[in-house]
């Protein structure tokens, strides 16, 4: 059970989430429409980590990772809630 905390702030540490904005065709309204979405990139920070001087570097790669998740989250949805009013006013129901 000891190893759990640390073996949780590696995959953690793994990655760091990054907004990303695509687009998609939408058929009920025949437009082109924005969605955001979360990204997940591999974080360079531990790559080269080896050993017991690594805590400190998993660490702080954790807290990126949480912050990038929590900040990048937030961005998502505020993004997705901007593009869903936009699909509205610019739709235009197929028959």
């Amino acid at each position: 059970m000891k190893s759990f905390p640390l073996l949780f702030l590696i995959l953690l540490s793994g990655c760091v989430a990054t907004p990303k904005t695509v687009h998609v065709y939408d058929p009920e309204c025949d437009i082109h429409v924005r969605k955001a979405t979360l990204e997940a990139n591999q974080s360079t920070l531990i790559k080269n980590c080896t050993n017991e001087t690594c805590v400190g570097e998993l660490v702080g790669a954790s807290v990126i990772g949480t912050g990038s998740v929590i900040i990048s989250g937030s961005i998502v949805v505020v993004s997705n809630v901007v593009y869903w009013i936009e699909r509205e006013q610019n739709c235009r129901a197929v028959d």
